[in-house]
């Protein structure tokens, strides 16, 4: 049967089941902003899992033209049909990025018409490279059973865009 969504705190949970398959997707695992919070988050994760589970973590590889950009410069990131404005809303992105901390600081702001239609959006991520991502997943008590570069299951290399971890515990 399907679970329900639960909303929370990421890095520590109890839900007091085990389930068969976790997806951390989108990006999702890049809001831990520290890597030992990212392994207490995997340590949860361990305590949900059962010797057959399959924990899958999709993010993307961090690219230095996507984190050093122009001071205030604005990329439209994408553009969506917004059906309570019946029109269609640019989404333009500001990035600043710490290369210090790994820590990009993001601003989304919502255009319709060059009029912004909707409050900022503010939040920050955590850049985890390949090397940083194979370290806390093996401190954490997981094996790397399998890494993509893509979500057609291309094998990862260093011309990857993605990095797409298929886990288990160990």
């Amino acid at each position: 049967g399907y679970s329900n969504i639960v909303q929370g705190d990421m890095i520590t949970f109890t839900l007091n089941k085990y389930y068969d398959y976790i997806f951390i997707g989108f990006n999702s695992f890049l809001h831990i902003l520290k890597e030992v919070d990212a392994v207490k988050c995997l340590h949860s994760i361990i305590q949900h899992m059962n010797p057959k589970s399959i924990l899958y973590i999709d993010l993307f590889v961090p690219h230095p033209l996507f984190l050093f950009r122009p001071n205030n410069s604005q990329l439209n990131i994408l553009n969506f049909y917004d059906s309570q404005l019946n029109k269609t809303v640019e989404v333009f992105e500001k990035l600043k990025y710490n290369s210090k901390t790994e820590i990009a600081s993001v601003v989304w702001s919502y255009f319709c018409e060059n009029k912004q239609v909707y409050p900022d959006f503010l939040f920050k991520m955590k850049m985890y490279y390949p090397d940083t991502m194979h370290k806390i997943i093996e401190q954490s008590g997981l094996s790397i059973i399998d890494i993509w570069g893509s979500y057609d299951k291309e094998k990862f290399n260093e011309d990857s865009n993605l990095q797409i971890y298929k886990c288990m515990k160990k």
